[in-house]
């Protein structure tokens, strides 16, 4: 597998980026009302202007952006401590290579590394069964469904939760192996 690396974007990413940000099919079957950035809105991200509870990486591979991973925190949702995670893999192409797995190891070392988290969590529909197994891969546990959590048309309701404290990593990240 090619090295995965997180870092904040680039003003050169905002080609990439427009390209994939809107993407229905990026959101994991989340219900989205496209498009969700105008271009000014993709500039601050790529120009990594700062948003209240929401940090974005760029995951690159070989010097390539493939995709986004994000980090939810400090907000009534998300306590002191307790952050939420996001991934996604922009092109299908790129998929199921361990790419979202390794930028989620990665950005779940940093949280309890260097933020102090006692808690890590990320939420993913229940038909999203890669994500899922790369969740548990990492020793993410399973805390059950939260049912009906979206509205609307469609399969989508339900909302599978996982999340890994720090006692949790403690034990399983002694088996990862460490690209930082």
């Amino acid at each position: 597998m090619s090295d995965v690396s997180l870092r904040a974007y680039r003003p050169e990413d905002y080609d990439v980026l427009r390209r994939w940000i809107d993407d229905p099919a990026i959101g994991g079957g989340f219900p989205t009302a496209a498009p969700l950035h105008d271009d000014d809105e993709v500039r601050a991200i790529v120009h990594d202007e700062p948003r209240p509870n929401l940090d974005r990486f760029a995951v690159v591979v070989d010097d390539r952006v493939i995709g986004e991973a994000q980090v939810r925190h400090s907000s009534p949702l998300f306590p002191d401590e307790v952050f939420g995670l996001g991934i996604a893999i922009f092109d299908p192409a790129d998929r199921g290579h361990g790419f979202g797995r390794e930028a989620q190891r990665l950005l779940t070392d940093r949280l309890f590394r260097e933020r102090a988290a006692r808690r890590v969590q990320a939420e993913t529909d229940p038909h999203n069964v890669p994500e899922r197994r790369a969740l548990e891969a990492l020793g993410f546990v399973n805390e059950g469904v939260l049912r009906r959590y979206f509205e609307g048309d469609g399969e989508l309701g339900d909302l599978v939760m996982y999340a890994m404290t720090r006692a949790d990593w403690e034990e399983v990240s002694e088996g990862w192996i460490s690209t930082d």
